[in-house]
C-alpha cells in the first residue's frame, strides 16, 4: 500500500473513512464496523488517532466487557484493524505501536466459548413446523434453504435467480466468506423450493430472496426470527442451521473431506487438497442429508 503524508490531528473518523474507501469491504462489514465505532467508541471518533493510548484501550475494553465480552473483543479488533491500516498508510505514523496490542500483552482478551448449539430431535420438528407456518414466503423459504444447504446467512441472502440452474441441478454461490465460489447439488426437496421462488416475478439479476427496497436482498428478518423463537421456544440463531446441517452430515458417516466440500471450508489438510470432487460426487451425500433432515423434521416418516 502506498504511504501518504499524515496531517496533524488526523482523527479516528478520518482514518475509518479512508479505510473503507481503500479496502474492498462488503457492505455488511462496513455497516458492522460503523455500528461498533458509533456505539462503543463514539467519543473517540473525533479525537486524533495518536491520542488513543494503551491505557485508554485497556480501560475501554474493561468497560465494554461489563456489557458483553464478545462485543468488547470485536470492537477492539475493529479498532486494531483501522489503526494497523493507519500505521501502514501514513508516513508519520509508521513507527507508532498499535495500542490494542496491550490487550494481548496483558492477556486481557475475553475468553468466549464457541457456540455449539444445533437443532435436533423435537426441536427440529417444532422449528420446521413453525417456519412453514410463516405468512412471509420469502423468509419461510430463506430459513428453509439455509437449513438444507448449510449456507451462511449472507451467502443465502445474496443468491440471484441466475445462480439457480434447475436443469443441471446446481446452485452457485458467489461472494463467499473465504472468497471462493461455491457450487452445491440441488436435491429434490430444494429443487421444489427453488422452483417455487423462481415462479415469482423477477429477472435473472434479481435476488432470489428480495428485500423491501427495490433491487435489494433480504436483510436480517428480526421479526420473523423472533416469531419462530416464540412459537417453538428454541433460542436459535441462523448459524445454528449451518451447524445442524453439518452435524447431520457427520451423523450419516459422510467422509470429512466431503463434508468440508459441502460447507466450502478452506481449512483442508494437504491430502484433501489433492482430492478434486465433482458436483456429481456430492449429489448422493447431499441427498442423504436432505432425507435425514426431512425425517428428523417429521416430514418423512
Amino acid at each position: 500500500m502506498e504511504s501518504h503524508w499524515c496531517p496533524e490531528g488526523l482523527t479516528l473518523r478520518d482514518v475509518w473513512r479512508d479505510y473503507r474507501r481503500c479496502r474492498p469491504l462488503k457492505p455488511g462489514t462496513v455497516a458492522d464496523y460503523d455500528k461498533r465505532l458509533r456505539q462503543c467508541l463514539p467519543d473517540w471518533l473525533d479525537e486524533p488517532i495518536e491520542a488513543i493510548s494503551k491505557a485508554r484501550v485497556e480501560e475501554r475494553h474493561k468497560e465494554l466487557s461489563a456489557r458483553g465480552g464478545a462485543q468488547a473483543n470485536v470492537t477492539m479488533r475493529v479498532l486494531r484493524a483501522i489503526i494497523n491500516f493507519a500505521i501502514v498508510r501514513y508516513d508519520r505514523l509508521y513507527a507508532m505501536a498499535n495500542p490494542v496490542k496491550r490487550l494481548s500483552e496483558m492477556r486481557s482478551w475475553n475468553r468466549i466459548k464457541r457456540r455449539k448449539s444445533v437443532l435436533y430431535g423435537p426441536q427440529l420438528e417444532s422449528w420446521m413446523k413453525a417456519v412453514q407456518s410463516l405468512d412471509n414466503s420469502v423468509v419461510r423459504d430463506y430459513f428453509t434453504l439455509l437449513l438444507f444447504t448449510g449456507l451462511r446467512k449472507g451467502e443465502g441472502a445474496r443468491i440471484r435467480r441466475k445462480d439457480v440452474d434447475l436443469k443441471s441441478g446446481v446452485l452457485k454461490i458467489f461472494d463467499t466468506k473465504n472468497h471462493e465460489d461455491h457450487e452445491l447439488p440441488i436435491t429434490d426437496y430444494i429443487s421444489w423450493l427453488l422452483a417455487r421462488r423462481l415462479a415469482q416475478p423477477g429477472g435473472p439479476e434479481d435476488y432470489l430472496f428480495p428485500g423491501k427496497a427495490r433491487g435489494s436482498h433480504l436483510r436480517y428478518p428480526n421479526r420473523h426470527h423472533a416469531l419462530v423463537r416464540r412459537l417453538t421456544g428454541v433460542n436459535f440463531i441462523l448459524h445454528d442451521l449451518r451447524r445442524t446441517f453439518l452435524t447431520v452430515a457427520d451423523s450419516l458417516d459422510i467422509p470429512m473431506h466431503i463434508i468440508k466440500r459441502l460447507a466450502n471450508h478452506r481449512d483442508r489438510d494437504v491430502t484433501e487438497g489433492y482430492i478434486i470432487l465433482s458436483i456429481e460426487r456430492l449429489r448422493r451425500p447431499m441427498q442423504a442429508v436432505t432425507d435425514e433432515l426431512l425425517r428428523l423434521g417429521g416430514v418423512l416418516k
